[in-house]
């Protein structure tokens, strides 16, 4: 006898994303890889996000809460690492559900740089963040740092590595998401 749990959720919002280049003409630039300007820029960060404005994952309400990846160099010029990123109005239960609809979905790594294969389990901190609408698109605000960043879950390798970011996010389109 085979018995298969199968997960139920029904989300929607939009998508956004960012990316720190220097150089670019793109305001924000969430090319990847970014061609713009004087050559191919390698970014200082590259983040993908989710803004679930209605829904539900595993009977758990994910409405008006935030997930996003990031990904960054652990050192000037050497290896990256990308993290997930949630809301810390979240609840343990609904950090969950999001991780459940979105963590498959999330990749920030630059293209420059390479594709993050998931092999592993990406390192999870809760953190205080806001995104919202204005007349010139997204607005992401977000304090990754060691004070106010609460550890979910810790992948060994993984450094807590800060990121403050108060500025505009590039619309990704709307997104529909059921199981």
């Amino acid at each position: 006898m085979k018995v298969s749990i199968e997960q139920q959720y029904l989300v929607r919002g939009e998508a956004f994303g960012a990316r720190g280049c220097s150089g670019c003409t793109c305001d924000p630039c969430d090319c990847n890889p970014c061609n713009c300007g004087d050559g191919v820029a390698i970014p200082r960060w590259r983040v993908s996000g989710y803004a679930p404005s209605h829904g539900s994952v595993e009977a758990f309400d994910v409405s008006g809460l935030f997930i996003l990846s990031l990904a960054q160099p652990r050192v000037e010029g050497g290896v990256w690492q990308e993290v997930l990123l949630v809301d810390n109005k979240a609840s343990v239960k609904q950090i969950a559900a999001l991780l459940i609809a979105f963590e498959s979905r999330l990749e920030s790594m630059p293209a420059e740089i390479a594709s993050s294969s998931h092999r592993r389990q990406r390192s999870v901190y809760m953190v205080p963040m806001q995104y919202r609408k204005n007349e010139r698109g997204g607005w992401l605000e977000v304090n990754h740092a060691s004070e106010v960043s609460i550890p979910v879950r810790e992948d060994v390798d993984s450094l807590l590595i800060t990121w403050r970011y108060a500025g505009p996010m590039a619309s990704r389109g709307r997104f529909h998401f059921s199981s």
